[in-house]
């Protein structure tokens, strides 16, 4: 995710859209797309990530010392590969890391959707996708992005290169925590993925999927009127909210204790934790149990809630409550989308 900057908030309510042509793809266990680049293809996988902007290919131009050694995209093993002269681009993000190269023009296949596009192609890195034990083919961005790629922002993004193929410029997001994977749909939604209706909230910068949630509620009480930012971002694993909301929440929890330290909220192991609901404007968002507890605990039987806090004027609505929700990401109307699913 790259660095973000946030403006205003409201509320606004959508309309479902029906596609004539629609277009899927497949999301894994750690949140990688798979992608063909070039011809013959080259298949990379790469992190689906709302929280950056561009389609950046760790590729065979990097150093062997900035490489993960896992796949990489080659410009020379592909025949319908162009180098658009003059193009640079250097990316910077949350996690401090940067990554620069040049920018090519070849053709792009993510699930059934295909294009000849302009994309990143890494040359230089100081940490980016170059993890040997978690090799990644790049960062596949689909953040809001009303600006382009490259240095001068003039090259589009992939969801501004695909808009004229979709029947509305939106994409979804639906990952289930139980299978370890997920979906995306381009153009259109997908009524039997959620249930209820969807709580939509406009962004409120002109990069990033930021919204201002509303408030909050704990397991089916009343919701405290208490608005934060947050950027919606999938290529981040956790999520935090600010810590007066942690330290409210954990008082609501059996033998639940606020640790004002960690900002996280200790409690019994095994012991029930009740659901933690976000203010949509009117809609509440769920984040049931099963999201908020901790896989593990320590010797004392204490364990720690997925339920974070963060100080500052901005946090991170991450994975780990993407999951839970039936996400939106509507281009047209500049909004996000919230919706319940069964089981969740």
């Amino acid at each position: 995710m790259l660095s973000p900057s946030f403006l205003a908030f409201g509320l606004l309510v959508g309309h479902i859209t029906a596609a004539t042509t629609k277009y899927s793809v497949s999301l894994d266990d750690t949140w990688h797309v798979p992608v063909l680049l070039g011809k013959p293809p080259q298949s990379l996988s790469m992190i689906f990530d709302t929280g950056a902007g561009s389609l950046a290919a760790h590729s065979a131009l990097l150093p062997a010392n900035e490489s993960s050694g896992g796949p990489a995209y080659d410009p020379a093993k592909s025949s319908t590969a162009t180098l658009i002269e003059g193009d640079t681009y250097t990316n910077s993000y949350a996690s401090g890391h940067t990554g620069s190269g040049v920018v090519y023009n070849d053709t792009v296949s993510v699930g059934n959707l295909k294009l000849r596009m302009a994309f990143e192609v890494a040359t230089s890195n100081n940490g980016v996708n170059n993890d040997a034990s978690e090799p990644s083919g790049g960062d596949f961005g689909m953040s809001f992005a009303a600006a382009g790629m490259s240095d001068d922002y003039h090259v589009p993004t992939f969801l501004q290169a695909v808009q004229s193929k979709l029947d509305s410029f939106l994409f979804t997001v639906d990952y289930d925590k139980a299978s370890s994977q997920g979906n995306v749909d381009f153009g259109f939604i997908d009524q039997t993925r959620y249930t209820g209706k969807i709580g939509y909230l406009p962004i409120n910068a002109k990069y990033f999927w930021g919204v201002n949630f509303t408030g909050y509620a704990v397991g089916n009480g009343a919701l405290h009127a208490r608005p934060w930012t947050s950027v919606v971002d999938t290529g981040t694993s956790t999520t935090h909210v600010p810590p007066d909301v942690v330290k409210a929440y954990c008082s609501q929890v059996s033998g639940g204790t606020y640790d004002t330290g960690s900002l996280t909220c200790q409690y019994p192991c095994g012991g029930p934790l009740p659901d933690f609901v976000i203010g949509v404007g009117t809609h509440r968002a769920a984040i049931t149990e099963v999201y908020l507890k901790s896989s593990s605990g320590s010797s004392s039987g204490s364990c720690v809630s997925k339920l974070q806090g963060k100080e500052g004027n901005s946090v991170i609505f991450g994975q780990s409550f993407i999951q839970a929700q039936f996400m939106v990401f509507d281009h047209a109307n500049a909004r996000v989308g919230f919706a319940d699913k069964d089981g969740a």
